[in-house]
């Protein structure tokens, strides 16, 4: 007998193209809400790609980004403690500060007066804090 070759469009295998590979979509690979996109690659035997929503990232969508590090920085400042969401985040602030990032200063004696000092003493407001 006479040896053949055929060339098997990409979602067929086998000597006569007679096997069909499972499409890469219908074991639902994508995780946390990614959108499965159907794709024929033989080199690699991957057929899918995974379009991540927002948040996410890794060839099958499971890691959340660390939104509290960007460029390895702490988004938080001033001593900020950050709380990691998907696709966000949220910075608990010490005492004396505020803000998205804990970038603004409590102006305490702004906010309460002299009311802060004892026996007539004046409130002059610091960075975090205050002093009379």
């Amino acid at each position: 007998e006479g040896y053949y070759y055929c060339q098997c469009p990409n979602e067929y295998y086998g000597k006569n193209c007679e096997w069909k590979r499972k499409a890469g979509c219908e074991t639902n690979p994508c995780m946390n809400g990614g959108h499965c996109l159907e794709e024929w690659k033989q080199r690699d035997g991957k057929n899918f790609k995974c379009a991540c929503p927002a948040g996410f990232t890794g060839e099958r969508c499971e890691v959340n980004i660390d939104d509290c590090h960007m460029d390895g920085i702490n988004v938080c400042v001033n001593g900020g403690y950050c709380i990691d969401g998907v696709a966000n985040y949220t910075c608990k602030c010490p005492p004396g500060f505020t803000g998205t990032n804990c970038e603004k200063d409590v102006d305490e004696c702004r906010l309460f007066g002299n009311s802060l000092c004892q026996n007539g003493g004046t409130c002059i407001n610091e960075h975090g804090g205050y002093k009379c």
